[in-house]
């Protein structure tokens, strides 16, 4: 049997996705991010969560930032990834605005270490990833 390297299979489709992104027209893509949105809230263990753990997105990812803002009405504990200097490993910080928040690794907004607390418990979580 053939031993396929995943790492360029991966980095294919991660170009594929980036291409699509880009064709998206402002109206296509907030369409999307919309159904994206909706769908989640329809997640029973979304719901649920008393913790939910999500990136900061990008220009060209699914916008995040209504689903950061609904959970804080909600009055759901949000943490966000920081990356951890030195390192390609990341911790999660409570945030309670987008205003604890500023631009560092490859331009990401992420959690001021200093003003947000680190956030050890993670039961009862669900974690949004990019993909």
């Amino acid at each position: 049997m053939q031993k396929i390297d995943i790492r360029k299979v991966k980095n294919e489709y991660r170009l594929k996705a980036k291409e699509y992104r880009a064709s998206l027209t402002e109206s296509q893509k907030a369409a999307l991010d919309s159904a994206i949105f909706q769908n989640l809230s329809s997640v029973l263990e979304y719901d649920g969560a008393k913790t939910v753990l999500c990136y900061m997105s990008t220009p060209s990812e699914v916008d995040t930032r209504p689903i950061i803002l609904s959970l804080f009405k909600q009055n759901k504990t949000v943490a966000v990834p920081r990356c951890i200097d030195n390192s390609r490993d990341m911790e999660f910080y409570v945030i309670l605005s987008f205003e604890q928040t500023s631009k560092r690794t490859f331009g990401v907004f992420e959690p001021d270490s200093e003003k947000c607390q680190r956030l050890r418990d993670f039961r009862n979580a669900v974690c949004i990833l990019p993909g």
